[in-house]
C-alpha cells in the first residue's frame, strides 16, 4: 500500500469510514475500533458489504469484512491488487439481488 499517492488511501479510508457512518447510524467512527465492537451484526455487515461494493465499484470478498474488522485495516486490504474475474462479476450482481430481496422483505414487514 506504500506505493499508493496518499489522496488515494485517503479517499479510500474516507470513503469506507463513511459507509461505516451511515450503515451503523454513528455520527463518528474511530478508524481502528472493531466493526462488531461498534454495534455491527451479520445483518448490518451484509448492508455495509453491499454499500462498498457500490461506493468502491467493485467486488468485496464478505470474508474479507470478517477478517478486516477496522476501517484503517480493512480499507488496506482492498487497497491491494487483486485479480479479477468472471466469477467477480457474478457474484456482484447475485449479491445485489439478494440485498434487493432484502429490503424488500424489511418494507413488507413495516407494512
Amino acid at each position: 500500500m506504500s506505493d499508493l499517492p496518499d489522496v488515494v488511501r485517503t479517499e479510500t479510508v474516507g470513503l469506507v469510514a463513511s459507509a461505516w457512518r451511515e450503515i451503523l447510524a454513528l455520527d463518528s467512527v474511530n478508524r481502528d475500533e472493531n466493526f462488531f465492537d461498534l454495534g455491527g451484526d451479520s445483518l448490518l455487515l451484509f448492508a455495509l458489504h453491499i454499500k462498498l461494493q457500490d461506493l468502491l465499484k467493485r467486488p468485496i470478498e464478505l470474508l474479507d469484512m470478517v477478517r478486516f474488522p477496522t476501517v484503517n485495516s480493512f480499507a488496506a486490504s482492498i487497497l491491494q491488487p487483486k485479480p479479477h474475474t468472471a466469477m467477480d462479476e457474478f457474484q456482484l450482481r447475485a449479491d445485489k439481488r439478494r440485498h434487493e430481496l432484502y429490503l424488500r422483505a424489511l418494507r413488507w414487514r413495516a407494512s
